[in-house]
């Protein structure tokens, strides 16, 4: 059972790891994505941008760029602050 609960995170890590690489080397059309998820005004979307804005975090964090992100991020709310429930899944990714 642990072999197999390894084996499973293992594999759930190299998932996660091929997606963060496909989003890095998406660059700049990532962050137009999050503003058109945004901009459906519904929860679909607003998860789908919040996924990808806590994914671009992990990178920035890995590539030592959490500067750059923290700017674009804090635009991203201040644009969309009056979108209560956008904002809501952005607290709960901390």
């Amino acid at each position: 059972a642990a072999a197999e609960r390894k084996r499973r995170d293992e594999e759930a890590e190299r998932a996660r790891c091929a997606r963060l690489a496909t989003i890095e080397r998406r660059g700049e059309s990532v962050w137009q994505e999050i503003e058109a998820e945004i901009e459906r005004r519904n929860a679909t979307g607003y998860d789908k941008a919040a996924t990808l804005l806590a994914d671009l975090r992990a990178i920035a964090e890995t590539k030592g760029s959490t500067e750059t992100f923290t700017r674009r991020l804090r635009t991203i709310r201040e644009r969309h602050a009056r979108k209560e429930r956008f904002i809501e899944r952005l607290k709960k990714l901390g």
